[in-house]
């Protein structure tokens, strides 16, 4: 980023990026004596914190000291380094370091001294690891990044420097290109493969139609069965078909493509191939079930011959057919129908519709205290969540309305249950909330269990090669594979369910390093770092909100460099981030309109849209793309409360206009 956009992009956020440090035992620190208490006690400024410390000498209100941690519990018990007179911190600073043994030259002096100045704590282990990556690197961003792992209390390792420097000295899509040079590394239909054709477009990792046929193989090998239960959701496969018989087929066909490899007359990916080509599954011997499906065109329609109800015409030639725009198009929409609800939300969502059934299916009579106040809160909290707006954005203008207005009235008709109440509902009302309960059911039972949220996402990447979709959801799609498939989730999964993360990008990566000194092991070391320090410094959070940083390879819109989101709001009770209430920032480095900041207030669901930018045609592109935006983001449950657009200097070139929807870059919709 230039200096005037970068400035820009920074100073926008609203969540300072600083939180309390860490003042264990051994960790050195600069503060301010706020106030002296009796016994030895005062109140300690350090890093805009006051803390309680017990101190073991006579100090000086107002005056600045370098303290070091001693062991023990609350209040802090804080040892001054040396009283120097003056208060010269500088002084103590050098007698600490040299008396565990650095040199204190002017490099390393200067260095523990922007530390101590910033109130940044340190131990002498870290000082020492810090000192010998600052003589021993070369990187002009050395300091900056040792500073950066200091202040956000990261381990002082060299792994945990090379991460942040790489991601400092390059971009995701440079790396990305210089993985995919030369064909793509990693196994066909891997989630890895996915993700960098996603990214980077290749015609190396082979068809549509083989990355099918060998991903469905390696599940059946496997015994797993989520490509096959998100194919069925999309209604490509009959809802009457079992996983086991499906696997068993798979598992048959490709032992007697193996078995035929033996005679040597063909090669073994030609066998394996040209036998998937020929799966067939067993006729179903239970009355009322489908038909024989005689072969892998019919088992899985994915050619532009296919129609349904009829039988295929002959295998598929030995390159691969792409999918049938039929099957593309029933995958796309069973993507289109999820929703953004988490495991929390789902799970909510089912308590309350438990509780809503117990409360309005029954008599006229009082219910349960306890389930009343529960189905209170549940509904209170659904609705604080936003999770209603997520399940009732999908539908038309009029159902929304009517559907929401009925919601919000549901707490109020289960108050009259209650037994000082002498009202009761009417069977009109319950009807109308038993409407509006079948359409949130329906709703739900298009949506996927986590479990299988990623393999739909492979399966839409897949596709994108066939049928493209709209540049506004290719988008969505391309980011949400970069989330899921990434690997930059793995270890936070492996804490949480103590359970081997499925395979990703980052898995791949790790494998090529196998290779020792070849450009592609080079190239995925270099993404390895960079996927590290994003893990690294991705998020932050304070007792009352969340801040996330992400980075995206410019490739996803066909941008110069890297594309920069940053999103920050209040917590929710849940601890995550409150849809109604945040704020969203967008750095992008566009082709023709170059260095681009978006800035996206939400208050109320209202969103505040302000555009810098310094290209004189701005405003009137935005303009011209109103209804879309206003349209994107109504569906999405949102309002557009007011759009600007101001130069990167902060002048406004284009009053504020109430209502006004839409900004297009490059045909792209930005919505919340």
């Amino acid at each position: 980023m230039n200096t005037t956009i970068q400035s820009m992009f920074h100073s926008l956020q609203k969540v300072q990026k600083v939180s309390s440090p860490a003042l264990s035992a051994g960790k050195v620190i600069n503060g301010k004596v706020a106030e002296l208490l009796p016994k030895n006690r005062a109140i300690v400024d350090i890093g805009g914190k006051q803390v309680h410390a017990r101190l073991e000498t006579s100090l000086t209100k107002g005056q600045n000291y370098l303290f070091q941690v001693q062991p023990g519990k609350e209040p802090i018990h804080l040892k001054v380094l040396a009283n120097q007179p003056g208060g010269d911190e500088t002084v103590s600073l050098q007698k600490w370091m040299q008396s565990h043994g650095m040199k204190a030259n002017n490099q390393t002096l200067a260095f523990a001294k922007m530390l101590m100045d910033s109130r940044i704590p340190f131990n002498a282990q870290e000082l020492k690891q810090a000192f010998s990556m600052l003589q021993s690197s070369k990187s002009p961003q050395t300091v900056a990044v040792l500073k950066e792992m200091f202040e956000k209390q990261l381990p002082i390792r060299p792994s945990v420097f090379h991460a942040l420097t790489t991601s400092k000295q390059t971009q995701l899509q440079t790396l990305f290109n210089q993985l995919s040079k030369g064909g793509g590394p990693f196994q066909l239909a891997s989630r890895a493969s996915t993700l960098l054709s996603s990214i980077v477009a290749s015609d190396s990792n082979g068809s549509v139609q083989q990355a099918a046929n060998q991903k469905l193989m390696n599940e059946a090998q496997a015994n797993q069965s989520q490509s096959f239960r998100v194919l069925q959701r999309a209604g490509v496969f009959p809802s009457t078909q079992s996983p086991g018989s499906f696997r068993s087929n798979v598992l048959q066909q490709g032992q007697n493509s193996i078995i035929g490899n033996l005679s040597g007359s063909k090669s073994a990916q030609q066998n394996l191939f040209q036998g998937m080509q020929k799966l067939s599954v067993s006729s179903f011997s239970r009355s009322g079930e489908q038909p024989v499906i005689k072969d892998m065109n019919q088992m899985l329609p994915l050619t532009a011959t296919h129609r349904q109800g009829q039988g295929t015409r002959g295998v598929l030639p030995k390159n691969g057919v792409d999918f049938s725009a039929e099957t593309a198009e029933k995958i796309q929409n069973l993507f289109r129908q999820q929703l953004p609800l988490s495991g929390k939300e789902t799970q909510k969502l089912s308590q309350w519709m438990g509780q809503f059934n117990r409360m309005f299916t029954s008599g006229g009579e009082s219910r349960p205290q306890a389930l009343l106040q529960s189905f209170v809160e549940n509904h209170r909290q659904l609705m604080t969540q936003g999770t209603f707006q997520k399940l009732t954005a999908p539908m038309s203008g009029t159902e929304r309305s009517s559907i929401e207005k009925v919601i919000n009235q549901i707490p109020f008709e289960a108050m009259k249950f209650s037994p000082n109440s002498r009202a009761a509902t009417s069977e009109d009302a319950i009807r109308m909330m038993q409407a509006a309960m079948k359409k949130i059911h329906q709703t739900l039972e298009t949506q996927l269990p986590p479990s299988l949220q990623k393999t739909l996402t492979e399966w839409t990447v897949l596709t994108e090669k066939v049928s493209p979709l709209p540049l506004q959801e290719r988008l969505l799609l391309q980011v949400r594979a970069f989330q899921q498939m990434s690997g930059l989730d793995d270890e936070a999964i492996l804490r949480q369910n103590n359970s081997q993360p499925e395979p990703s990008m980052k898995t791949g990566l790790l494998a090529l390093l196998g290779e020792g000194q070849t450009p592609k092991a080079e190239a995925a070391r270099n993404l390895l770092h960079f996927f590290n320090s994003m893990q690294m410094t991705a998020s932050q959070e304070t007792a009352q909100s969340l801040q996330f940083s992400l980075q995206f390879p410019g490739q996803l819109l066909e941008a110069r460099k890297d594309i920069h989101v940053n999103v920050e709001g209040k917590k929710n009770e849940d601890g995550t981030i409150d849809p109604n209430h945040c704020h969203i920032l967008f750095y992008l480095d566009l082709e023709n309109l170059k260095e681009t900041v978006i800035d996206l207030q939400v208050r109320n669901r209202g969103v505040h849209v302000t555009v810098f930018n310094e290209a004189e045609q701005l405003p009137e592109v935005a303009g011209s793309f109103e209804t879309k935006l206003k349209n994107g983001l109504e569906n999405a449950g949102y309002s557009l409360a007011s759009m600007q657009v101001k130069a990167g200097r902060g002048e406004s070139r284009v009053e504020e206009h109430k209502q006004t929807p839409s900004i297009n870059f490059q045909g792209v919709d930005f919505r919340v």
